[in-house]
């Protein structure tokens, strides 16, 4: 099921399917840190990767295994320049993106 973009009344960007929503960042664009905040449904690895539109790997934040649930992380965006970027949540077998701005 793809997913799609969906900008929400709070400014959180958000990205759904089917069963809800998968994950989400905010503030967007963001300056020192993006907050995102995502749910698993099993115990799996948890990583984050911001990519630049050539499609290099700026920066990559990894949380381990995490158990079932709903979690809020903080991501710090020191000596990440301004730009768009994509950020790829990678849990388990599923990968979901979404396009962020960093100023």
């Amino acid at each position: 099921t793809p997913l799609l973009p969906k900008a929400s009344p709070s400014g959180i960007e958000e990205a759904y399917d089917a069963g809800g929503v998968v994950f989400g960042a905010y503030p967007n664009p963001a300056q020192d840190r993006l907050l995102v905040h995502f749910g698993n449904q099993s115990t799996q690895e948890v990583r984050f990767h911001l990519i630049d539109l050539t499609g290099r790997k700026v920066k990559e934040w990894t949380y381990g295994r995490l158990r079932p649930g709903y979690y809020t992380q903080s991501l710090s965006l020191d000596a990440v320049p301004e730009g768009a970027y994509i950020l790829q949540w990678l849990g388990g077998q599923s990968v979901q993106s979404m396009r962020v701005q960093v100023r």
